[in-house]
């Protein structure tokens, strides 16, 4: 679709970790959005708790880049990607 229209893609809704946050950009997404696990920890734990929580998703998604071997996230969009069973679905 980038070929033939140009939008920014944002994947956003059931996110809930900085893993997944890495996945969805690895995947084509310009951009990863997650409101509800950052309300819920606020509500429920307050402000220190989600100071933390957003160091935590801060730490995994740069140890997703790490070991996918990108020093930031324009080589990160770029990296190979496999199937669970193997299958190359994009080569770096």
């Amino acid at each position: 679709l980038r070929s033939e229209y140009a939008f920014t893609c944002i994947a956003s809704g059931g996110i809930t970790s900085g893993y997944e946050a890495a996945k969805a950009l690895a995947l084509g997404a310009d951009i990863a959005g997650a409101a509800r696990p950052f309300l819920m920890c606020l509500e429920g734990r307050g402000e220190e708790a989600l100071s933390v929580m957003i160091d935590e998703w801060k730490e995994q998604m740069r140890s997703t880049m790490f070991v996918a071997g990108a020093a930031d996230l324009h080589a990160f969009s770029r990296v190979a990607l496999r199937s669970p069973d193997g299958t190359l679905l994009r080569s770096a």
